[in-house]
């Protein structure tokens, strides 16, 4: 439809290289006719955080321009760095945490049923779903604390006790405030039992400071 309107079609497809792999898809530019494309090169390629942008020559050249007049064009060192790890790409461990995410959403759909979803090579609960279970393990939904908090809280907790680290992690509470454990590169290294149960804990962990907000501010944020 875009097409037709003469419209520009662009794809964010950070995730391609997974969702490729895992879901047995067309890259980008196999999903239809398409204008611009990008991609990451730190989310399951062995490569430095960056990304690619690949489209049409005439509209590459004006966002080369863009990218130049404010200074965001890669170092010559990132643009070795990214093609390498392109060229060193291999599907197979993202196939193995594939196989992975799956046995452990089965595992636990018995218990959450959909309020859990496949994100992937990884299992995922939004913060409105993940704190519906929250209110379940706590007995009440009695808190000043919102839905994002509380799926933070759970992150934090995660890393606290099980030294799993997730999106709010890497960037700051408040960050996609998705409950969200990706496989690779390291669930392997976890397990599939010890990643049932550190989840299973994290929900339980979580419950107890539904009521303790001040507790919550200090695991999130730190002392004063």
């Amino acid at each position: 439809m875009a097409r037709a309107a003469h419209g520009v079609v662009f794809v964010d497809d950070a995730h391609m290289m997974s969702r490729s792999v895992f879901y047995d898809e067309p890259v980008a530019f196999g999903l239809g006719d398409i204008a611009i494309a990008v991609w990451s090169h730190d989310k399951h390629v062995p490569g430095p955080r960056g990304a690619a942008i690949v489209g049409r020559q005439e509209i590459m050249s004006a966002i080369m321009a863009q990218v130049f007049q404010f200074g965001l064009e890669a170092q010559s060192g990132h643009y070795v760095a990214m093609l390498r790890g392109m060229e060193v790409f291999d599907p197979e461990p993202i196939r193995q945490a594939g196989a992975l995410a799956r046995a452990l959403f089965r595992r636990l759909s018995a218990q959450c049923g959909t309020r859990l979803y496949q994100g992937g090579p990884g299992v995922s609960f939004s913060a409105d779903d993940f704190s519906e279970v929250v209110y379940e393990r706590a007995g009440t939904r009695q808190t000043v604390l919102v839905p994002a908090e509380i799926a933070i809280t759970g992150c934090f907790l995660l890393l606290q006790h099980h030294g799993a680290i997730t999106i709010p992690i890497t960037g700051y509470p408040g960050a996609a405030p998705t409950f969200r454990l990706m496989m690779h590169p390291d669930g392997g290294r976890f397990g599939l039992d010890r990643l049932e149960q550190a989840i299973d804990d994290t929900f339980e962990r979580t419950a107890e400071l539904l009521q303790q907000p001040a507790a919550v501010q200090t695991l999130l944020l730190g002392e004063d």
